[in-house]
Formats: structure tokens, sequence, C-alpha cells
């Protein structure tokens, strides 16, 4: 199931429910069975308290246990919610892991129920003052509209690791948001409940009149006291069709939470992404900006210095500044050292020369034989 493209048609959502239905069934009757267990454990703790301490100790002993039956009614939906998640998520769950892991969401819950009861209680006491059916129908179906975005606390305790308080928030968030579209689900669902079970009275009556008769008969009080097989068969099938109705709501309500809280959160990241560009465009100069310093920096000049750009350009590269004056102090200690020593080296070698090219020139002048010059005169 593709919850995390987006937000999927009513119809998509409820035809993928069936399918995760079907796939947590067996799952699901696992879980079942450990809650039955559990239940079977209190009532043979109830009937040996009876049987050995007396009634007086049955009496004592019968509110916790039923406040403990209603936690594990509550611990079983939770359970399944975690099992379904997991299946539309397509990751392993098992009924242990997921009956152990809702024991916590389970006392946040009745926490949370408490809170919100307490409130509807109020509202509802207020209305009732008036002494009005019609004002206290109009209020239960303003309370039911009005807490309609609560409908996912039960979902963010299972799955989001959230407090009682703090999934209230989570779910009247959530669903004020997409209040239209749950409000539409849920017609829908209602629709399609009302449709299905009145084809299925139809068929029943029109085709096999004796199992309603049947059903009428032995769905009463005393039924165990005229069972059978049949009759087991029969309530072993009815059980099982609620349980896969109790699951395809559970799907339903599961599959929408998790389609808009994963939209929720593609929408929230996209905020943030795009304030962050914002910010970054913000904190990063444009090229107008980038001009009117550049005309900025060419028209103001001090004594100490006659370029600002300069200026600039050194505070802000520094560093490739300082390497290049290292470079130009490489390139110029040779230099100084040529003007200084090698300049006297070179005048006191051409004083020598001039000198040993005078002192060559005398010696030969020394070393010929002078001529004689003759006379003018004729002979």
């Amino acid at each position: 199931m593709e919850l995390k493209n987006g937000p999927i048609s009513v119809f998509s959502l409820i035809f993928n429910a069936l399918k995760m239905a079907n796939q947590a069934f067996g799952s699901v009757v696992s879980l079942l069975i450990l809650i039955v267990l559990c239940a079977a454990l209190m009532a043979g703790i109830l009937v040996g308290a009876n049987f050995l301490l007396g009634p007086r100790w049955l009496m004592i002993l019968y509110i916790p246990a039923s406040i403990l039956m209603a936690f594990l009614n509550i611990t079983f939906t939770m359970a399944v919610i975690q099992i379904l998640a997991a299946k539309m998520e397509k990751r392993g769950y098992s009924a242990w892991e997921s009956f152990t892991g809702s024991l916590l969401p389970s006392l946040y819950f009745i926490a949370s129920s408490i809170l919100i009861g307490v409130v509807s209680f109020v509202i509802m006491f207020c209305a009732n003052l008036a002494h009005s059916a019609w004002v206290s129908t109009i209020c239960m179906l303003v309370l039911t509209l009005g807490f309609l975005p609560f409908m996912f606390t039960q979902s963010v305790l299972a799955l989001r690791d959230e407090g009682p308080i703090s999934a209230l928030k989570y779910s009247w968030d959530l669903g004020s948001k997409n209040y239209l579209r749950i409000l539409l689900v849920l017609i829908t669902l209602v629709l399609c409940f009302a449709v299905f079970f009145l084809a299925v009275g139809c068929a029943i009556k029109a085709f096999a009149p004796q199992l309603m008769f049947m059903l009428t008969q032995y769905m009463g009080p005393f039924m165990f006291s005229f069972m059978t097989w049949k009759t087991f068969l029969i309530l072993l099938v009815i059980y099982a069709i609620g349980l896969y109705v109790y699951l395809f709501m559970q799907a339903v309500i599961t599959g929408l939470f998790l389609n808009l809280d994963y939209s929720s959160r593609a929408t929230d990241m996209q905020q943030i992404d795009i304030q962050a560009e914002a910010i970054k465009a913000r904190s990063t100069p444009g090229s107008d900006s980038m001009a009117e310093v550049a005309v900025t920096q060419a028209s103001i000049k001090t004594d100490s210095m006659e370029n600002t750009d300069q200026h600039l350009d050194q505070v802000y590269k520094a560093q490739e500044h300082l390497a290049q004056a290292i470079e130009q102090e490489e390139d110029r200690m040779p230099t100084i050292l040529f003007d200084d020593d090698m300049a006297r080296q070179l005048a006191a070698a051409e004083e020598q020369m001039r000198r040993q090219q005078e002192q060559s020139a005398k010696d030969k002048d020394d070393n010929e034989p002078k001529s004689v010059k003759m006379s003018d005169k004729p002979l």
C-alpha cells in the first residue's frame, strides 16, 4: 500500500484496506487467542477465589478484573493498529510484539479518553439543563462532529510514541487540516456498510429463512443451552465475519492516518526547504548588490590608501595575498644580495682587469726596440 506518494482516493483506500485486512487476519487471530487466554486466566482466578475464599472475595476481585478486561480490549485495538500499520509499511511484526508494545500506549489512551470524557460530560450536562431532547440531540451531533479530529488518537499513541496530551494535539492538528477528507471517508464507509448488511439480510431472508429463524432463536441469553455443532459453526462464522469487518474498519482508519501523516510531513519538509532556500538567497548578495558594492568601493578614496578595492581584496583574500608576498620576498632576496655583494666584487674585478691591461701595455712598450730615425737630409 503506497501511502508515502501523496493523498490517495477514497475507493483506493477502501480497496487496499480490504487487502490489508486479508493479510493481517492470521496475526490478529493469534493476538485474539492470546487475549482470550489472558481473559481465561482472570476468570480462573475469580472462580478460584469464589471456591476458596467465598463470595465476599469474589465481589472484591470483580472490580479490578472488570478494569483489567477493559484494558485488554484497548490493548487488543492498539495491537491491531500496529499489526495493520506493519502490513501497510511492508515490515514484519508478530502478535506477541504487538501485544507487549501496546501495553503502555493503552495506559496513555485511558488518560486521554478521561480528558475527552470529562469535557464531553460537562458539555452534555449543560445541554441537559435545558430539558429538551432537541437541544441534547443537537449538542451530541456537534460534539461528534467537533471531536472528529480526535479519531486518530489511538493511531498516534500506537504508532508515533506520543504521550496522552501530545497525542491529542497531534491528532487534532492532523484531523483539523484534513477535516473534509476524513468526513468524506467516514460517510463513504458508513454507506458501504449499510449497503453490504442490507444486501446480506435480503439474501438470507430470500434464500435461507431458516437461518434467520435460528439466529433469532439461538442468539439470546439461552444460547449455550441449545448449543450444537451447527449452532457453534454458525456462531464461529458470525464471529469471523465480525472480526474481519472490525479489521477492515481499523485498516481504513489506520491507512487514512498514515497517508495524511506522511503527506503532512512531506509538506512540512517542503516548507522547511523553501524557507532555507529563501534564507540562503537573502544571505547571498545578488548581482545588483555586488554592482552597488563595486561602485561604492570605487568611489571611496583615502589618503593612506589609493584604492579601496585593493584593500577589500586584501582583507577578504588575506591568505592569497600572504602567499604572494612570501613568493615576492623569496624572489627579491637573491636580487638584494646581487645588488650589494656582487656589485662590489664585479667592481673590484673590473678594476683589477683594467690595471692588468695597463700593466701589460706598459711592459709591451718597454720590451720593443726603439727605431732609429733616419735623417731627412739627402746624401
